[in-house]
């Protein structure tokens, strides 16, 4: 973990030190919607959904290139269906219960927008690739959750609808590691995917 804290700072070093070349650098909070996979060593079910809430650094290299970090804090829902034993006679009943964990979040994502964004500066298409880690939950309870680190290419929407306020819609597929092993059968690595829609102020 502090690994990934002093990448993150020597990541928004450097684009700091960009920035101070005149490459135009935008710093800002952003809250997500998430749609994503569930860790399959676990009983809960998939898709499951997330809300973030986090603070993110995008520094333009060009017109239609940048790169961007963002740091957060997921609150993640999680259920899980299971078969209960009935009482003496009866057939067994499915039971559900349901649970929200929170996480630490960390991305590095390179973006390329398809047009201009000198000249559109409202509204873009941008295809990137997201390369993120997820800590294990700070509190466990239930199902034991594993760190993964995922690397999604993805395609996204942005709209900017006020000078301060933007959204954005992405959505990829790629592959997931998870950083622990249970036992031999459960896997470490597999596809994965995810759908996002969020909103973002930029300072």
């Amino acid at each position: 973990m502090r690994r990934l804290f002093l990448i993150v700072l020597i990541f928004v070093a450097c684009i700091s030190a960009y920035a101070q070349q005149g490459m135009p650098l935008k710093i800002g909070a952003e809250l997500d919607g998430k749609m994503k996979k569930v860790d399959p060593g676990t009983g809960y079910n998939s898709p499951t959904g997330a809300g973030i809430i986090g603070m993110f650094a995008e520094l333009h290299i060009s017109d239609y290139f940048s790169g961007k970090v963002s740091v957060g804090l997921n609150n993640t829902y999680y259920s899980d269906s299971y078969t209960g034993q009935g009482i003496s006679g009866e057939k067994a009943r499915p039971k559900a219960s349901s649970e929200v964990k929170q996480s630490f979040r960390v991305s590095l994502e390179p973006r390329y927008y398809f047009f201009s964004t000198e000249r559109s500066k409202k509204t873009n298409v941008f295809a990137s690739i997201p390369v993120s880690f997820e800590s294990a939950p700070f509190h466990r309870s239930g199902y034991d959750t594993r760190p993964e680190l995922m690397i999604l290419p993805s395609l996204g929407f942005r709209y900017d609808f006020a000078k301060h306020f933007g959204i954005e819609v992405s959505g990829g597929l790629g592959w997931a590691r998870y950083l622990k092993q249970y036992t031999n059968i459960v896997k470490i690595q597999e596809m994965t995917y995810g759908i996002n829609a969020g909103i973002r102020y930029t300072f």
